[in-house]
């Protein structure tokens, strides 16, 4: 069995006095959530925000969502951020699981992520890619999902490749030491890929134009939502606040993906912001589900009926 990557708990120091005006005193409750360090993750780091709403969040850094939902599961964590398909996994294993808060999304006008090859790498294009080892974060996730359906769309089948599991933050490094030939980069890595000449042959998550792909939530157990629906709501909303907030003060945001990421200011300022939903729809899971059935990640038929939690 694969040993799985251990979470390290870090201490952030949070942006109180950055996005909101300070109220009176609240006792908060304090919530452990997992995170990544990505820029999808950067309105967790707007304290004041959740402080509003009588939180105080323990930040947990994993290097993916898969990661993060076993830890949910395993209970070390309350809940936490992650990709879409590790939870629609667990529930296809019988592990009661939903969706709660937040989306991100891709589309071609936030396109975050990018394979990336070396400037003077023989790979031209994904068909060049059979036999070659591919960097990505953490398998059986919707970064591993979407470069099957990627390599597919271009006549190869992940038979045909070896992927590798490495943080996004090292991609870029055992890039250059040749350890692969090709790696699955996301924002705001994918700007410091390409200021540092490393070579783009597409967007692994997009096919076609039109594509728009539900990209990530926050998970929990079933039984902590319905145990904990104030807190879940409270934090519903405090998420809300944040990227509503970031989405009006564009500087703060990337200030704040800069100190997260630590890369340098000059790099964030000029990356691609994501795409920010309410939360996952019906039809986004759907899509993701018919995918994993069509790539194998999934057998049997799963119905997406109750994975999105709502308070009643």
């Amino acid at each position: 069995m694969k040993k799985k990557t251990p979470l390290h708990l870090i201490v952030i120091p949070l942006c109180s006095a950055l996005c909101f005006p300070s109220c009176k005193p609240v006792e908060l409750k304090t919530v452990r959530v997992g995170y990544m360090v990505i820029e999808e993750c950067a309105p967790l780091l707007n304290e004041a925000a959740f402080r509003k709403h009588g939180l105080r969040l323990d930040l947990v850094q994993a290097p993916g969502g898969a990661v993060i939902v076993d830890s949910i599961i395993g209970g070390s964590l309350d809940f936490g951020y992650s990709n879409l398909v590790s939870p629609i996994l667990a529930r296809s294993r019988g592990i009661n699981l939903a969706v709660f808060a937040g989306c991100t999304y891709e589309d071609s006008t936030h396109a975050g992520h990018g394979l990336m090859v070396l400037p003077n790498s023989d790979i031209k294009s994904a068909r060049d890619l059979k036999g070659k080892s591919i960097a990505v974060n953490t398998l059986r996730n919707i970064d591993h999902l979407m470069l099957a359906r990627f390599l597919k769309g271009n006549g190869v089948s992940l038979d045909e490749v070896h992927l590798v599991e490495i943080p996004f933050q090292r991609m870029d490094t055992v890039l250059k030491q040749g350890a692969v030939q090709a790696a699955a980069v996301v924002e705001p890595f994918l700007t410091k890929s390409k200021d540092e000449q490393l070579k783009c042959i597409g967007d692994y998550f997009l096919l076609k134009p039109e594509d728009r792909i539900e990209v990530t939530s926050y998970v929990a157990k079933r039984s902590w939502l319905s145990k904990n629906p104030e807190i879940a709501k409270a934090f519903q909303e405090a998420l809300h606040d944040s990227v509503a907030y970031y989405a009006t003060h564009e500087d703060d945001f990337r200030n704040v993906i800069q100190k997260m990421t630590k890369l340098d200011a000059k790099l964030t300022a000029r990356m691609v912001l994501p795409a920010y939903g309410q939360e996952p729809t019906r039809d986004g899971i759907e899509l993701l589900v018919q995918e994993m059935k069509a790539q194998r990640f999934i057998n049997a038929d799963y119905s997406v009926t109750d994975l999105i939690w709502s308070p009643q």
